[in-house]
């Protein structure tokens, strides 16, 4: 996924191949890789065992404090009237904080999938102010509609991990690895947790990103 025009992009990847769109970003299934079990005398080794632990109990990281006022100017408006402040964008970390803090108060549960929880944040308003966080480029490979939609089922998620990765040349871009953990719900009338975890390339543009 990729950030706005004039006001920065922002690439964020699960994987180089075509796939299904979840939450703006290209999903790849994780592998099949299992957690091996074996017995040495009266001791176990297990691998990978980690990756199972719940890991909510850490802070979330999308943590702004965005109320009414902040998306009140944009309720109701047309989607290619929307101007973001360019504070939002001022730094890689301002940038994906801050966007993944409006995805925070967003909702997109269907009938078919509902959660226990009912409304939740700022419902559906803060996905039109979302999509402008990408460049014209990416939001002509996925229109808003496609965009809303790889969100359905999903009531709320939460930034949980980000962490600035290396470079090997001096481009313009940076490059972060994230988790994402979200509620989301079922036919089953209930709300579930899931972990989603990708990569996110941020370049600078006019010294915004």
């Amino acid at each position: 996924m990729k950030f706005i025009d004039k006001i920065n992009p922002f690439h964020y990847i699960f994987s180089k191949q075509e796939s299904t769109l979840i939450m703006g970003a290209t999903f790849e299934k994780q592998g099949d890789k299992q957690t091996e079990t074996r017995e040495i005398g009266n001791e176990y080794k297990k691998a990978d065992t980690e990756k199972y632990f719940r890991p909510s109990c850490r802070s979330i990281l999308n943590d702004q404090k965005l109320d009414y006022k902040f998306f009140q100017p944009y309720y109701e408006k047309a989607l290619d009237n929307i101007i973001l402040p360019a504070s939002l964008m001022n730094s890689p970390e301002n940038t994906l904080v801050n966007y993944f803090s409006i995805i925070r108060e967003a909702e997109n549960l269907t009938g078919n999938q509902v959660g226990g929880c009912g409304t939740v944040g700022m419902a559906k308003i803060p996905f039109p102010i979302a999509y402008h966080f990408f460049t014209k480029d990416y939001q002509k490979k996925v229109p808003y509609t496609a965009y809303l939609m790889s969100f359905k089922g999903i009531g709320h998620t939460n930034l949980i991990k980000l962490n600035k990765l290396s470079v090997q040349n001096q481009s313009k871009t940076t490059r972060y690895f994230i988790e994402l953990e979200t509620i989301e719900g079922s036919p089953k009338d209930l709300t579930y947790f899931a972990y989603y975890y990708g990569y996110v390339t941020i370049k600078n543009e006019n010294n915004m990103f």
